[in-house]
């Protein structure tokens, strides 16, 4: 489970877009899993899959959509800075 907590006291908005959100890490809209990195390169993330096999991705600075938050539990740092996104 992840340990990212809100940003602000405002949480996480309604809005279901990217970008409206205070919080660094995984967050979920009503229907999808995003991961907002807060720094200024890319990381590696490790993305919890509800039916198949966890799998790490590279992501860049700002929000990434992940797919729907059905499918994906959980997204956690787990290294990696400078990778490459493909």
């Amino acid at each position: 489970m992840s340990t990212i907590t809100p940003a602000s006291a405002g949480g996480a908005g309604s809005a279901e877009g990217a970008g409206t959100q205070a919080v660094c890490g995984y967050y979920a809209g009503r229907e999808i899993a995003y991961y907002n990195h807060c720094g200024p390169t890319t990381i590696k993330i490790k993305l919890d899959v509800v039916r198949g096999f966890d799998r790490t991705i590279c992501v860049g600075p700002g929000d990434t959509r992940l797919g729907l938050k059905s499918q994906i539990r959980d997204a956690n740092y787990v290294g990696g800075a400078g990778c490459r996104i493909t």
